[in-house]
């Protein structure tokens, strides 16, 4: 939320900033050139009076939509950016948390799984029955950590971002 709020926000400092340059360039555009007169060609037509009184008005509001909008900018990034930004990094050690959480149910899970291979298998080499004792301490193990945060796990859906 707060990269769209920040691309958001410097979309419309582009547009307010565009059309303030537009309006400037009509200025420019318009406003008699200095020294053109001076008998170096043609004898420039001055610009109606009525449009050079629109062109410096329509620029005036831009300038004053510009200021406008830059306060609301500002406002913007302390009402909206920031708050989605503390937000973010208070939700950062939670997602450590559940992060550390789901690796243990998935460590439980895998030795699980290898236990009751081993235990499903027929006819086990003392080898494997040796593998299959080690599984079971370790998912013995385990599953007194994984039993201690149950009540962590009822209360703590698992994450979907994380």
């Amino acid at each position: 939320m707060a990269d769209e709020a920040r691309a958001l926000r410097d979309a419309w400092h582009t547009m307010v900033m565009t059309q303030l340059g537009v309006s400037t360039e009509y200025v420019t555009l318009y406003d008699p050139i200095v020294g053109a007169t001076d008998g170096h060609g043609r004898p420039a037509d001055p610009t109606p009076e009525l449009q050079l009184v629109r062109t410096f008005n329509l620029r005036k509001a831009y300038d004053e939509l510009k200021d406008d909008m830059v306060a609301e900018i500002a406002a913007f990034d302390t009402h909206v950016i920031r708050p989605a930004t503390d937000a973010r990094e208070s939700i950062q050690p939670l997602r450590k948390t559940i992060k550390k959480r789901e690796n243990k149910r998935l460590d439980y899970e895998k030795c699980q799984e290898k236990f009751r291979k081993l235990q499903r298998k027929p006819g086990k080499s003392a080898k494997e029955d040796a593998q299959m004792h080690k599984h079971e301490e370790e998912l013995h193990r385990i599953s007194e950590v994984f039993s201690a945060n149950a009540p962590l796990r009822l209360t703590c859906p698992p994450c979907p971002w994380a």
